[in-house]
């Protein structure tokens, strides 16, 4: 009797022993997976994704602009899915019985989902690269309107009054490039000053980077313009290329100059200032809008009167003026913040030719090296005293 009663001891044992195994087989069978929803989805892939460090996420298709998050417990061969309180507005459970490669939704004690409800004995398949390519393609397509949506309140971007996914270019799945997955898509943007007052539609097919973290969550890479069309090809008549072939002439009078008591480099500094703010207007020149542009540091050199230039005196800046822009600069091609994979703005020199600083009987001119060497003629804008 004794014996028996041992035996039976040593079973209950062995059984509470399996059963902790089995806990821990079926918790590390889901740890870094993201498990697809084999009925159809909210106009999309209806995915879960289990992270290591206890959280989760889930995105029931491309028509959702939500991420659902939350934490995650397992309990024998059952795994509990909790959302986020903050993020829901309920503290929504989902229970999961975990077998095989697979997650099998159980009714009893879930809430279900926002946009797909799910039946009892739903079937979520464990990864396999075609719903890794269906994921790939979704992050991209979220972190594009992430970006748009970042953008508004993004100071450097408040020269984009409008924004959308292009609904003519539909976002695939490319190829792979080593660990990252290529996502091909099409987005669109308007520059202005306001919705009333749009200044340059551009559309973008572009080939977006990207791939999951150690803890399996999508991250975007990169962003690489494929094509690039905007209506500045409709209006390039009147519009400037380049800075270098840019009308504008900034001028300040000898009479103002010398009532301020300004030296050569101040007068310089104006100048060049006056030149980015008229550049900035719109006016003309829109091509060459830029955003938070800097004035030449290196110091000004002065030399010989060139033969028939009508001038007392010459300086040439050595250094560039540097900032951001949008649109298309001869050169430089199309940027924009919305063409990088971040929201800053991208340094770039924006005049490839030198600036000329002209001193004349009647005051100080700063000219473009188009208007310089006479291929540009020469716009003149003055600084008056209620402008210093």
């Amino acid at each position: 009797m004794k014996r028996k009663h041992w035996i039976v001891l040593v079973l209950a044992a062995a059984l509470l022993l399996c059963c902790g195994c089995s806990n821990a087989v079926d918790e590390q069978s889901i740890i870094g997976h993201t498990f697809t929803y084999e009925g159809e989805g909210f106009g999309g892939n209806f995915t879960i994704t289990i992270h290591e460090d206890g959280t989760f996420e889930y995105y029931e298709g491309a028509l959702s602009s939500y991420i659902g998050t939350g934490t995650w417990l397992t309990e024998d061969s059952v795994v509990t899915l909790t959302d986020d309180a903050e993020a829901a507005g309920t503290k929504r459970q989902n229970r999961f019985e975990i077998k095989e490669d697979c997650l099998i939704w159980e009714e009893k004690d879930s809430g279900n989902f926002l946009y797909v409800k799910l039946e009892d004995g739903a079937v979520f398949v464990k990864d396999g690269e075609p719903a890794l390519q269906q994921q790939a393609v979704e992050a991209a397509h979220s972190f594009i309107e992430d970006k748009f949506e970042g953008s508004s309140d993004n100071q450097d971007n408040l020269a984009v009054i409008d924004y959308r996914i292009d609904p003519t270019e539909d976002f695939e799945f490319i190829r792979m490039e080593d660990d990252t997955y290529v996502v091909r898509g099409g987005y669109a943007f308007t520059y202005g000053y306001d919705r009333q007052q749009p200044i340059l539609d551009v559309t973008v097919k572009a080939d977006l980077t990207v791939k999951q973290d150690e803890q399996g969550k999508w991250v975007l890479d990169e962003i690489k313009p494929q094509k690039i069309e905007s209506d500045g090809e409709k209006k390039r008549d009147g519009w400037t290329n380049s800075i270098d072939d840019s009308s504008c002439v900034p001028f300040i009078s000898k009479e103002t100059a010398d009532d301020q008591k300004m030296d050569i480099t101040q007068i310089a500094q104006k100048l060049v200032y006056k030149l980015m703010l008229e550049l900035n207007s719109y006016d003309g020149e829109k091509e060459t809008f830029m955003l938070n542009a800097d004035g030449p540091e290196s110091a000004l050199e002065k030399i010989e009167v060139p033969d028939g230039k009508k001038a007392d005196a010459v300086w040439r800046f050595g250094g560039n003026i540097t900032g951001s822009y949008i649109g298309y600069i001869k050169g430089i091609e199309y940027a924009g913040p919305l063409l990088q994979s971040g929201h800053a703005p991208k340094e770039q020199a924006l005049n490839q030719e030198p600036l000329y600083l002209v001193k004349k009987a009647d005051g100080y001119y700063l000219e473009t090296s188009g208007v310089f060497s006479g291929r540009t003629e020469g716009q003149t804008v003055e600084i008056s005293k209620e402008d210093l």
